[in-house]
């Protein structure tokens, strides 16, 4: 800045910084995803354009591209059906000044329960889901309570005299209240399996004799991989007999032929089978779903 009269000059020093190329985003991850699923969104500042992707079909990104400025993603998270967590990687790139941003996802793995006690889904052809424990248990080796056929309670005998439904023309109970102890004590869909889905089990699965804290039983696993636990829980008559050695399990189903019976799966190390038992004595339960 000059004045020629005075020969006054001033000089002022301008400065401007060079142009960086910038792309960045305002999280690095999203994590504690429900297994429901999400929609969230990722602030995207950038001083060039750039383009999104993942790698899984159960995240969708809108938009996939933009240019320089600020832009928000919506990230729509699909729901977990798994039993087990999962990850993705968002990336986001500018090509011509290497540029790369990255987003972390994770998400919650399926919370398998039904009116409060938990399920495991074998991928049975029914596609039926077997509880994790008995009734009256509250871990998958623990025995739990026994009860007669078509009984709701327990007893501290069981025997033909006090049996309700020994002898009595009766239909299959599953999801019966008044006579099925896991639509009683449970609520919600919980019932009995049926003959026919015992049969599903025994026949569809892989059967391991094993002990899990000091309980001896079947490590039941399913066509996908998944498993139950079967106790040999044993049977109540006028005291428990055959705990550890044998185990018991109420169907839903009464012997079409002896009023006295009804069908139950039975097993022991080297032997399993759904056959008929007497309605009178005690065994376990291990509801099912659909």
């Amino acid at each position: 800045i000059v004045n020629s009269e005075y020969e006054i000059e001033e000089e002022i020093l301008v400065s401007q910084s060079e142009w960086i190329p910038e792309l960045k985003v305002n999280v690095e991850k999203l994590g504690n995803i429900s297994n429901n699923g999400s929609i969230e969104e990722i602030k995207i500042e950038s001083s060039v354009s750039w383009e999104a992707s993942v790698d899984v079909e159960w995240i969708e990104l809108s938009p996939r591209s933009g240019v320089s400025g600020v832009s928000l993603m919506t990230v729509v998270v699909g729901e977990n059906v798994l039993e087990e967590s999962r990850e993705a990687e968002i990336i986001l790139k500018n090509e011509e000044y290497s540029l790369t941003a990255k987003v972390k996802i994770q998400q919650n793995k399926l919370v398998p329960y039904i009116n409060g006690y938990k399920y495991v889904d074998l991928g049975l052809p029914s596609g039926l889901k077997w509880a994790t424990c008995n009734v009256g248990a509250s871990s998958p080796e623990e025995y739990g309570d026994y009860y007669a056929w078509g009984e709701i309670e327990t007893k501290s005998e069981y025997t033909i005299d006090n049996s309700k439904t020994y002898g009595k023309p009766m239909r299959d109970i599953s999801g019966n209240a008044t006579y099925d102890v896991a639509r009683a004590k449970w609520g919600g869909s919980w019932r009995l399996p049926t003959k026919k889905e015992l049969e599903e089990l025994e026949s569809n699965c892989k059967w391991e004799w094993t002990t899990i804290n000091g309980k001896e039983g079947y490590k039941v696993t399913g066509p996908n991989g998944n498993s139950i636990f079967l106790s040999a829980a044993g049977r109540c008559t006028s005291s428990l007999g055959r705990a550890g050695k044998y185990g018991y399990y109420w169907s839903s189903t009464p012997h079409e032929g002896y009023g006295d019976q009804a069908y139950e799966l039975c097993f022991d190390s080297s032997y399993r089978n759904v056959d008929s038992g007497y309605r009178c004595h005690g065994h376990s339960v291990r509801p099912v779903s659909e």
